[in-house]
């Protein structure tokens, strides 16, 4: 049971278990403890593993608990036309939709939220320290265990990170402090937002 301050966060991810990470990020469950010594959480993440069928709700009343979804490489086409239409529904009521790059905008590009996308993908590059610039100084936080030093974007290997290069829609804008790396665009009540990188 969930408490009246809370949501679901969903991620539908090609390996989901990239994602694992954000169960454990302050933003989903501040540090700060409950009356009863327990984490309160935001947000619920739910991460449902997806093969040929993918778990989420076909009739849009029933999204009202969920915030946000994360959407990584899903083929579209593995959404029935009902949940297709509830996701759409959902967007428009308010929801925010985060698609993470670099190979979900191609596999989009055909699909039924193509029209609301903020940009399209013109292909693959890399993105070094350079790139990142921008993006690492404005969002890396303070360690919580350490607050003078920040959590920062290391490269593994000092090698680049594939990403793509993002060509905004009219419609759409850049989100500030990201270095053109990510845009948002406004879909009626809610907001579809991309990134070039992953």
């Amino acid at each position: 049971e969930m408490l009246d301050h809370e949501y679901f966060l969903v991620v539908l991810a090609k390996e989901p278990n990239n994602y694992r990470f954000l169960k454990v990020l302050d933003s989903i469950a501040p540090p700060a403890h409950g009356e009863d010594g327990g984490r309160k959480y935001h947000y619920r993440v739910i991460i449902p593993v997806s093969s040929e069928f993918v778990p989420i709700p076909s009739h849009p009343l029933t999204w009202t608990s969920i915030a946000y979804m994360v959407w990584d490489d899903i083929d579209p086409n593995s959404l029935s036309t009902e949940q297709q239409q509830a996701l759409l529904d959902w967007i428009h009521w308010g929801g925010q939709l985060v698609v993470s790059g670099p190979g979900s905008l191609d596999t989009l590009k055909a699909s039924f939220l193509a029209p609301f996308l903020p940009a399209d993908s013109s292909g693959g590059r890399d993105l070094g320290v350079d790139e990142l610039k921008e993006l690492d100084e404005k969002w890396s936080l303070p360690s919580v265990k350490m607050p003078q030093e920040s959590r920062r974007i290391e490269l593994k290997g000092k090698r680049p990170l594939l990403g793509v290069t993002l060509v905004p829609r009219p419609e759409s804008q850049v989100v500030p402090g990201t270095g053109g790396l990510v845009y948002e665009r406004r879909v009626g009540g809610g907001r579809i937002v991309v990134s070039a990188l992953p």
